[in-house]
């Protein structure tokens, strides 16, 4: 895919979001077909070249669609550093023969020093990834539930049924999926919860026993009734993000500003 760069600008902090920072990058597309996409980077690369913030681009795709291949390859890197200084140490004493004393106690505390360091950067790294995906590790998307987790969530609520009286907040199961619902009411056989936005709404997450959140996909609103509120999450392109704004009814690409991704 070419890439060409067309716009960008600084994010500054404000009031609604006081840590805002980091960049909004346009750039023009050609696979096939045609485009313009923009995106929404951590760091503030307005000062770099053209080139330089496309490249930042580049990147941020490749780690947005490989994120457990970008952050393996940090590891083997830091991983690698380490293997190597300790090999330097083991070569050094298969030859301290030929050197003094004192030079060698001068060398072999020089190369401890490195693999103290290359040992603190590679645990610094760990946890800095553990850190990074603890909170993407309690999400998950409805579409990946288990059978047992699906299960869970199901036992929680029960099954709708017509000439039933409802009270509104309460939550119903209805062909694999929860809706709650709006108002009290009397259930009716012709008021099936997925065609009746004014006494249904479909919940847009839920939690399992764990802690764990579940999350949908996200889907064009069509009215009022199921717009995107403030703290709302939604799985988007394979990422997570948060609703900024509340009846938000765009999607994280055609409405950046309104979203945040969940890291």
């Amino acid at each position: 895919m070419q890439l060409n760069f067309v716009q960008s600008y600084r994010l500054y902090s404000n009031l609604e979001r006081p840590n805002q920072s980091g960049s909004v990058v346009t750039v023009s597309f050609t696979d096939g077909v045609s485009g313009v996409a923009t995106f929404t980077l951590e760091k503030d690369v307005t000062q770099l070249s053209e080139d330089e913030q496309v490249k930042a681009v580049q990147d941020a795709i490749y780690k947005g669609l490989y994120s457990g291949k970008y952050q393996n390859e940090l590891l083997e890197k830091a991983q690698q550093q380490v293997e190597t200084t300790q090999k330097a140490v083991s070569d050094f004493e298969k030859s301290v023969d030929t050197i003094k004393s004192d030079a060698i106690k001068a060398v072999r505390d020089e190369i401890n020093q490195l693999v103290d360091q290359a040992t603190a950067a590679l645990t610094k790294r760990v946890s800095t990834v553990e850190t990074e995906t603890s909170v993407l590790k309690k999400i998950i998307n409805a579409n990946n539930l288990s059978k047992d987790q699906k299960k869970e969530i199901e036992e929680k609520y029960p099954n709708w049924q017509p000439s039933i009286q409802y009270s509104a907040g309460s939550v119903i199961n209805y062909n694999g999926k929860q809706y709650e619902i709006l108002s009290d009411h009397t259930s009716q056989a012709t008021w099936l919860p997925d065609q009746t936005p004014s006494l249904y709404k479909e919940l847009k997450s839920d939690k399992l026993a764990d802690g764990t959140e579940v999350i949908k996909d996200w889907v064009q609103p069509t009215g009022a009734h199921d717009v995107y509120n403030t703290g709302d999450k939604v799985a988007f392109e394979g990422k997570v993000y948060r609703s900024l704004i509340d009846s938000n009814t765009f999607s994280p690409s055609a409405y950046p500003g309104g979203w945040e991704e969940v890291k």
